[in-house]
């Protein structure tokens, strides 16, 4: 069974992470028969446009996230899969999307500018 993290949990990861980085997927994950230490493994819908190597998993025990440390991490532009040694709560971590009208207002913008100091060096005259 899984089940979105609520925002308390969100909020307590967030505050533990580099600037700049955002939570890109959490869920509680359980089970009924599952034996305690058995691997299992878990696919996270991360979206695309990450570098896997800015990637993080992180583990909710119920009181506290810290970064899951495995070797086995996957990512295929879509999902982040990974082995764990039991059920709890899981996350994803990585860069914070720049949303798109923000990356064309910086670019138009910084395009403005080029082609302001560039008329201003060409309009000078020599005395």
């Amino acid at each position: 069974m899984a089940s979105l993290m609520d925002q308390s949990q969100l909020s307590l990861l967030q505050g533990s992470l580099d600037p700049g980085d955002s939570v890109l997927s959490a869920w509680n994950f359980s089970a009924t028969g599952h034996t305690t230490g058995d691997p299992v493994y878990l696919s996270l819908q991360v979206g695309s446009g990450q570098k896997f190597y800015d990637l993080d998993v992180w583990r909710f025990d119920g009181i506290s996230w810290a970064k899951y440390l495995n070797t086995d991490l996957a990512y295929d532009n879509r999902f982040a899969s990974f082995v764990a040694n039991g059920f709890s709560g899981y996350a994803i971590s990585g860069l914070a999307a720049v949303p798109i009208p923000a990356a064309v207002w910086l670019f138009g913008s910084g395009l403005a500018a080029m082609v302001g100091f560039a008329r201003r060096k060409t309009n000078r005259t020599p005395v």
